[in-house]
């Protein structure tokens, strides 16, 4: 009866308490209330998950029932318990709040607000590796858009079990499968993924010219190249922060003989037909607040990679990457973050395919968005202050789905400075003009502003100006660093 009772007064409660994404605690009422050093927590209270398992959540808190805690401590667990279940991505509001029940005795309530999990959603995408390749390098042309249908269906059984099936028309005909169990154990720390796909295109880069990728073939005649992949990976989580997960893969690529014409180098020894297999291991130290737009914490990476374990050996290649990046609060609305990473690979001969670079994805110094600088090793530093100018949630009450009614909204003024130095001794570097970013620094700088808005999709819009003198607007989509 006494459960009962207190269950019933804590759903009282919690209803005049307003749902936050951010700790609502006020650690000095927590430190100063009466009571002794240490509290107790006796009951935990879920609420709001309709689809997702009670255990998915708790798995994320270091708050456990029967458990004691230092008082002056409590304020600071409950915010990163908040912050952790957020970052399962589960989530678009999680709050938690604690009541104190008796002197010392704690029942913590935890209630979350879940996404929208089911994304059967057309796609309609740049095949390019950025929107400023697309819109300046290749002239906005929209035979290079992807179309098609891309079916998500995230959080399957309520256990953060993850089902994608992709089927791509357009520039990239592409059909994949993936599925992802976090947990296979009892104790929530290990998991697998399986994913297979094929993929064809007609027109491909086939080399790189002054820093430029050259593309050949017709966007709907022949077939100038033809991958398979399959991944199978096996993850450990051993505590909240740390994951490692191991990877082994199989790659299969056919190229047209137009390409091999072009450059003998695309694939080793003048071939057609490329096949490896390649090994992964990643470790990741993810200290983040939130890892669709962090604001603070930590992030360290480290990746070991090799392509050709002894079959199909095509490629025979070594990688190492280490990344880390560290973001700083330092109050009335300004942050700071700092990327410092690096990257080296050895192999004795490198087709074209494996030639690695900056440009791709955020590993890009600001101002060189148009440039690929490719390189067996590099180093990249990027730096960022930003004050906030405006956050708030937009309440639309009549959109019909209950996910999708409210809509978070901030916007970030900041300035940059990026630089690099990436080290290349191939010996085309000359005839094809690829020598003038490469073994020397290059630099960027600028201002920008950040829109963050729902489901964590971040809008990135940069004034860069580089050590050449170059300089332009420049739009990014999801660059947290």
């Amino acid at each position: 009866m006494r459960k009962r009772g207190l269950l019933f007064l804590v759903l009282i409660k919690f209803t005049l308490i307003p749902a936050f994404t951010q700790s609502n605690i006020n650690s000095a009422e927590l430190q100063d209330s009466v009571g002794s050093y240490w509290v107790k927590i006796d009951r935990i209270f879920i609420l709001g998950n309709k689809r997702t398992k009670s255990k998915i959540i708790s798995r994320e808190m270091l708050l456990t029932e029967g458990e004691q805690y230092k008082r002056a401590s409590l304020s600071e667990i409950i915010e990163k318990d908040q912050n952790k279940i957020y970052n399962t991505q589960l989530f678009i509001e999680v709050s938690i709040t604690p009541l104190e029940i008796e002197t010392g005795v704690f029942d913590i309530v935890v209630r979350v607000s879940e996404r929208w999990y089911t994304f059967p959603i057309p796609i309609v995408e740049l095949a390019d590796r950025d929107f400023n390749e697309w819109w300046f390098n290749q002239n906005r042309n929209l035979n290079r858009l992807i179309y098609g249908m891309r079916f998500h269906q995230y959080n399957m059984r309520g256990r953060n079990e993850t089902l994608k099936v992709t089927a791509q028309l357009g520039y990239t005909h592409n059909l994949e499968l993936g599925y992802s169990v976090p947990y296979i154990n009892r104790a929530q720390t290990k998991g697998l993924s399986f994913d297979v796909g094929y993929a064809n295109n007609r027109n491909i880069a086939f080399k790189t010219e002054s820093h430029k990728q050259q593309f050949v073939g017709n966007y709907r005649e022949e077939i100038m190249s033809q991958r398979i992949k399959a991944n199978v990976s096996y993850s450990m989580r051993e505590s909240f922060y740390n994951t490692h997960i191991f990877n082994v893969g199989f790659r299969e690529q056919l190229i047209n003989d137009t390409i091999r014409t072009l450059n003998g180098a695309y694939f080793i020894n003048d071939k057609l037909i490329q096949n490896y297999f390649l090994f992964e291991y990643l470790f990741r130290r993810d200290m983040r607040d939130n890892v669709g737009y962090p604001l603070t914490g930590f992030l360290i990476d480290f990746k070991f990679r090799k392509f050709g374990l002894g079959l199909f050996a095509d490629v025979e290649q070594t990688e190492f990457y280490l990344e880390g990046v560290n973001y700083l609060k330092l109050g009335r609305g300004f942050y700071v973050s700092n990327f410092l990473g690096g990257y080296a690979s050895f192999g004795s001969k490198l087709p074209y395919t494996h030639l690695n670079a900056l440009g791709y994805n955020d590993r890009i110094v600001r101002g060189y968005e148009l440039y690929i600088v490719e390189g067996q090793q590099y180093a990249l530093s990027k730096n960022v202050i930003k004050k906030r100018l405006f956050k708030k949630v937009i309440n639309v009450n009549w959109f019909p789905f209950e996910q999708f009614r409210k809509i978070p909204l901030a916007i970030y003024l900041k300035t940059y400075a990026d630089a690099a130095y990436s080290w290349n001794n191939l010996s085309n570097l000359d005839q094809l003009g690829n020598n003038f970013l490469v073994n020397r620094f290059i630099s960027g700088t600028g201002i920008g502003f950040d829109i963050v808005s729902f489901y964590d999709v971040v809008y990135q819009f940069e004034y860069s100006i580089n050590d050449l003198g170059e300089h332009g607007l420049y739009f990014h989509l999801n660059i947290n660093i």
